[in-house]
């Protein structure tokens, strides 16, 4: 699997019109999702992370340009795995950094709700302060 998500991520690098470039990202992130899967059952490290480490690169690659939401559904959290639109992509136009979201309790599935609303307003209030501050003398102040 690490080879062949290699492989795309080197045929999409290379720009190659041999095969689709859609297709080959497309490939090679479903090969990055099987293996994020994977290693969610490999609590030691012992086989996914070995197995990718020579690909290093293609793992960054589709790692940055993919995104999970955790569902819970009968007594057990699921992840699902997507592809991030363009705009989300790192340097993207959606490209903000959030670190406040990811502090969340992730064993109560409650907590883990509160949490995130919690986080959410935090970063809803600081973005309606930065727009008062930005409609002010002191615009400066803010990127």
């Amino acid at each position: 699997l690490a080879s062949n998500m290699d492989k795309c991520f080197k045929l999409i690098q290379s720009g190659s019109k041999l095969v689709d470039q859609e297709l080959l990202y497309e490939e090679g992130l479903n090969y990055f999702f099987t293996l994020k899967f994977l290693k969610n059952f490999d609590e030691n490290d012992q086989f996914i992370v070995p197995a990718w480490t020579p690909f290093m690169q293609a793992v960054h690659f589709f790692e940055t340009r993919c995104g999970y939401v955790e569902i819970m559904r009968s007594q057990r959290v699921e992840r699902v795995y997507f592809a991030l639109p363009v705009t989300c992509i790192p340097g993207g136009a959606l490209d903000k950094d959030f670190p406040e979201m990811f502090d969340a309790e992730r064993s109560d599935p409650d907590r883990k709700n509160q949490n995130f609303l919690d986080n959410m307003l935090a970063v809803i209030q600081r973005t309606m302060h930065q727009e008062v501050v930005r409609d002010s003398n002191m615009a400066w102040t803010i990127q």
